[in-house]
């Protein structure tokens, strides 16, 4: 039987929700722009300084579900016990991504939100660049490498991300949400085919 959490970190989760889930409330509502963390913390029913203990910035709220998915990939990677190649747990991991996407139309929707604001797509790339560093670490790891030195893993980390990311851009743009996954596998499967063996 799971371990109940404590009260106290129940209660933060579930503030942590509400203002994530009033911010998008009236990002889609109103605009980023026009929304106020006074207004998020309205509609939230907490206080500004509340939501200021928990984001520092609108952006950081817009992106805090990216953030988290990016920290649960990081743990799977830095799992000791995993039985599966680095390559492998990547293209499950867009896969059930682009899935949980295109199965939810208000996630869709909000993905294609967030690339009309400069700052956000600004704070994208960084998210983006995490991915990066996180996927040649675990890839540089798997052959043994050092991970501080390992031009394989980084380009080959490089070419998954950033293809990933510009299909999906594309694909939120256009509204095809139907092929989100097919696109975004297809970046990984022809990785698979035509990236060089790594030299012994």
């Amino acid at each position: 039987m799971a371990t109940k959490l404590p009260l106290r970190i129940r209660k933060a989760i579930r503030t942590r929700k509400a203002i994530i889930d009033a911010a998008t409330e009236l990002f889609e509502k109103q605009g980023f722009a026009a929304t106020t963390l006074n207004q998020i913390a309205d509609v939230a029913d907490v206080h500004k300084q509340t939501v200021l203990r928990y984001f520092n910035t609108k952006e950081e709220i817009a992106l805090a579900l990216r953030t988290h998915v990016l920290e649960q990939l990081r743990d799977r990677l830095l799992d000791e016990s995993r039985n599966k190649p680095v390559i492998e747990i990547w293209r499950s991991f867009v896969s059930v991504s682009a899935r949980a996407i295109a199965a939810n139309p208000d996630q869709f929707r909000f993905n294609q939100f967030l690339l009309q604001n400069d700052k956000i797509v600004a704070q994208l790339l960084l998210i983006e660049h995490r991915y990066e560093q996180i996927l040649a670490e675990a890839f540089a790891r798997e052959a043994g490498v050092d991970p501080a030195t390992d031009l394989y893993s980084r380009m080959l980390a490089g070419m998954l991300v950033a293809g990933n990311f510009m299909v999906g851009n594309r694909i939120f743009k256009d509204g095809r949400i139907e092929e989100l996954e097919g696109a975004c596998l297809e970046v990984v499967d022809f990785a698979r085919a035509k990236f060089p063996a790594r030299e012994p």
